[in-house]
């Protein structure tokens, strides 16, 4: 299971819409709020093969930003986060935000949007590396 958590419809349809075309069958679940997401993620923590295999994070949201949504993520108490590639998602390139990103072992990479099919398909086929078109 894949989430996509980002304020914007319009990219959710974007982005499920690219895994059709790449006729990958696992999953896409979507939230529009950080804290829905998180939610979610509390209720399963328990059960890793409830819990996403990655998540696509916006970080400019109303209420739960992205930055709050990674603070309260890295204090879950589950095993399975570990095994959760997370991706920051942003249309800001601003070097403070990328730099903070870095930082955060959890973050596997910030992808700018909008998010090229060809890293989508490297992503998903885990032949994502940080050579790959990325910020890091």
């Amino acid at each position: 299971m894949i989430f996509v958590i980002d304020d914007d419809l319009g990219f959710q349809m974007v982005f499920k819409r690219q895994f059709e075309r790449l006729e990958w069958n696992e999953p896409v679940e979507t939230f529009q709020y950080a804290h829905q997401a998180l939610e979610r993620l509390c209720a399963e923590e328990h059960k890793c093969d409830k819990m996403p295999t990655r998540i696509f994070l916006d970080l400019e949201m109303p209420g739960m930003n992205g930055w709050a949504f990674l603070e309260e993520f890295r204090k879950l108490p589950c095993d399975c986060r570990e095994d959760i590639e997370l991706f920051i998602l942003s249309s800001n390139k601003d070097l403070k935000s990328i730099d903070r990103a870095g930082e955060i072992k959890e973050v596997k990479d910030y992808l700018v949007k909008p998010l090229r099919m060809d890293t989508l398909h490297r992503i998903l086929n885990n032949g994502y590396t940080a050579q790959s078109p990325s910020l890091f």
